[in-house]
């Protein structure tokens, strides 16, 4: 099923999808798929799917104080968001990528705090984004 002239992506603008996800981003990546909504749907299933068990790496990595661990499920974390428009909750990650290149994760707990709640936004995003195709 393809995105229709009666649901545009730039009518996300007014719903919480504009709120967390970039619209040139989602703009991009629909054009990339050919507005093939079950591919981006796709998509957005095996994201929702794979970042619970990252997030729950990276705390672990975090708690155990693994810094080579901490910046491979950032970069993972960040890369995969980012692709969806999820430009904030990437910011983050980075931030923990840095901090993990530099050796430093003191204030990893409150970037992961964070990146908690970012990633409850995200995900309603990403569920209004869907449900919107």
């Amino acid at each position: 099923m393809a995105i229709t002239p009666e649901k545009p992506v730039s009518s996300f603008g007014t719903h919480i999808t504009a709120d967390y996800l970039d619209q040139e981003t989602l703009l991009s990546l629909t054009e990339l798929m050919d507005g093939d909504a079950e591919m981006i749907s796709d998509l957005i299933d095996t994201l929702m799917e794979d970042t619970p068990a990252l997030m729950a790496e990276l705390k672990d990595a975090i708690e155990a104080g693994e810094i080579s661990l901490v910046h491979r499920h950032a970069h993972s974390l960040k890369s995969s968001n980012a692709q969806l428009g999820a430009h904030a909750f990437a910011a983050i990650c980075q931030e923990l990528e840095n901090q993990a290149k530099e050796g430093e994760l003191s204030n990893a707990p409150q970037l992961l705090q964070q990146l908690q709640q970012e990633q409850q936004r995200v995900a309603l995003a990403l569920n209004d984004w869907k449900n919107r195709l």
